[in-house]
């Protein structure tokens, strides 16, 4: 037995059409309908017996009310006078056109239920509150079918047969596939091809083409379901992807800003290096032009940044250093004394050198000539031991000759430079870096000539401020390691893996700057 499930909607819309269709073809007397009327009203007999199913519930509900807790209703006698009237009230029936519209409704709605799935609808006729019912209520209500009658009366003719008192649903069920298979075997046709004529006859469609339509009605609704489910989803996907390309841009947005602004203080700090560096020009032109000649002699190459925290590599102090940096201007002997009295210095130790006699340098001795002037006189070098200075001991040696020292070249191991002339020492610090270094490798001995190693102390101040400066971003102390590590490289290969590792890694470098040029020129002339 199939069971035919078509949906709600299209279920309520097919009653609606058949109870129009039944109501314009039936003329209300006066308004009105009977109960002979009901019994004849649709040529489908169960239309008309679903719509005295109906009045019948409502008759039985309402003489059901008549009770009172003052009046012995259950009295025999009441009792009949009360069944006698229910049965005349029923030979009275007599319902308006408006009234009548929605039982009808419901009545054919029943009856396309029955066709459909008629075991739901025995279920909810016979068993809706119950799973058991009296045999006196069931053959009561069985008279209301006139579609699958013989299932019902078959039913009641085998309770009856066993003489039991009530029907259980489930012997009700099992009976029912058995009237079934009876009818299949006894009729000619089967119980689907009954039940499909009697929906022809009622709605004038098959069962079949109402299950077609059913079947594309919902696969229409599916499909506009799932229509609007990819509809909702597209959105939703272009939404997202807006709000991506929105958080893209912003995040775009961002970044150029942030370029920006990295970009306009990259400038800001270049234009101030530039101002600043400009500044210490003109600063060292304007000390220059306002120095006297004697004040170039002086040197501060070679010195210690006491401020900074990192450590530093240590630079050697040679006794040819510390006289340099002592200013040659020839005081009073008086006055010298004096000073060595005040600040006790202590004399670096140096090592011994032979005296090499420097005829063209002259110093003021001792005597002045009583009028305020001094007299020159050649001095000639002795050959210094190596002093030991205990500290707040005033020096024992000749003044003089501690101011001759402080003129005495760098290099006293080569005697064709040690004489040399104040001014001499002056032009030879004009010469470039290249220049001293080349210099350098024709003067110096062995050892250094071989290793060509850079000498800070011979780089003039303003260039080594320079390469701190364009090079190393103002670290003093990585501009000397740099330094000391190209002196220790034993070959060129390993200065230019120096450069590339320690000063070519750098993107904040400019190569084109000619500083910088001149500085890696330096490192690579090392051999």
């Amino acid at each position: 037995m199939k069971k035919n499930i078509i949906p709600e909607e299209k279920l309520n819309e097919l009653a609606q059409e058949v109870s129009t269709r039944l109501l314009a073809r039936h003329f209300f007397e006066q308004g009105k309908i009977t109960g002979e009327g009901l019994k004849s009203f649709a040529e489908h007999q169960q239309v008309n017996k679903f719509l005295l199913f109906q009045i019948f519930q409502i008759w039985e509900m309402q003489i059901n009310k008549l009770s009172h807790p003052y009046f012995n209703l259950e009295n025999p006698e009441i009792q009949e006078t009360v069944s006698l009237l229910k049965n005349q009230i029923s030979q009275h029936i007599s319902i308006s056109e408006e009234e009548f519209q929605p039982l009808l409704k419901r009545a054919v709605y029943n009856n396309l239920k029955l066709l459909l799935d008629p075991e739901e609808t025995f279920k909810r006729f016979f068993f809706a509150q119950t799973d058991k019912i009296p045999m006196e209520v069931y053959g009561r209500y069985s008279q209301f079918f006139s579609d699958m009658d013989f299932i019902v009366n078959s039913i009641l003719r085998y309770f009856q047969k066993n003489k039991l008192d009530s029907v259980d649903k489930d012997v009700f069920f099992a009976k029912m596939k058995k009237a079934v298979e009876v009818y299949n075997k006894k009729s000619g046709q089967t119980f689907d091809q009954y039940r499909d004529a009697q929906f022809r006859a009622l709605t004038g469609n098959t069962i079949s083409q109402l299950d077609e339509e059913a079947r594309k009605a919902k696969e229409e609704a599916e499909r506009l379901i799932r229509q609007k489910e990819e509809e909702e989803r597209r959105k939703e996907l272009e939404a997202r992807q807006q709000k991506e390309e929105e958080e893209r841009k912003q995040r775009e947005l961002e970044l150029k800003k942030q370029e920006e602004e990295r970009i306009k203080q990259e400038e800001e700090r270049r234009r101030q290096e530039e101002e600043a560096n400009k500044k210490r020009q003109q600063e060292e032109e304007e000390r220059k032009r306002k120095s006297s000649f004697f004040d170039s002699l002086g040197s501060v190459d070679n010195f210690f940044d006491l401020d900074d925290d990192e450590e530093e590599t240590p630079v050697e102090t040679t006794g040819a250093e510390v006289k340099e940096e002592i200013a040659p201007v020839a005081p009073q002997n008086d006055v010298v004394k004096e000073e060595l009295k005040e600040e006790a210095p202590v004399t670096p130790v140096v090592e011994e050198k032979p005296a090499v006699e420097n005829k063209d340098v002259v110093l003021p001795n001792s005597n002045s000539n009583g009028n305020g002037s001094y007299v020159w006189t050649p001095v000639e070098e002795k050959k210094e031991s190596q002093p030991k200075v205990i500290e707040d001991e005033k020096p024992k040696e000749n003044v003089s000759n501690n101011l001759l020292d402080r003129f005495r070249d760098k290099d006293n191991d080569n005697p064709k430079e040690q004489k040399t002339s104040v001014l001499d020492m002056v032009n030879q610090r004009s010469k470039t870096i290249a220049d001293s270094l080349g210099a350098n490798s024709n003067t110096e001995s062995k050892d250094e000539a071989t290793t060509g190693k850079i000498k800070l102390d011979e780089i003039p101040i303003h260039k080594q401020y320079q390469y701190v400066q364009k090079v190393f971003e103002g670290n003093n102390v990585r501009f000397r390691i740099i330094v000391d590590k190209v002196n220790n490289a034993s070959n060129a290969s390993e200065i230019e893996d120096i450069l590339k590792k320690f000063v070519l890694n750098n993107d904040k470098l400019n190569r084109d700057d000619s500083v910088v040029k001149e500085f890696i020129g330096m490192l690579q002339n090392r051999f």
